[in-house]
């Protein structure tokens, strides 16, 4: 099941990894002691995963640009790959 996160979209975006023409954004933050990959629909967290790198971090961001444009949402991946929104550092 795909979970969303409205209050967390708001806390502070530390650089902006892609967007969208529909406005779907890719951002970075810190959570913690982490850094958080988010991509965020209409202020609404729709995936995330923490990493301790900045280059995971990039990586993940690319990957999941792709899914979007392709029009893959999460709980999709989520099947085909055996992914969960938490990735892997």
């Amino acid at each position: 099941m795909l979970k969303t996160h409205r209050s967390d979209a708001a806390a502070p975006e530390f650089v902006r990894a892609w967007e969208l023409a529909d406005g779907t954004r890719c951002v970075l933050a810190v959570a913690g002691p982490f850094l958080e990959v988010r991509v965020v629909r209409d202020e609404v967290i729709i995936r995330h995963a923490q990493c301790s790198a900045v280059q995971r971090a990039l990586t993940i961001a690319e990957l999941w640009r792709i899914d979007c444009q392709l029009g893959w949402g999460p709980s999709l991946l989520s099947v085909i790959d055996g992914a969960d929104d938490q990735a892997q550092n």
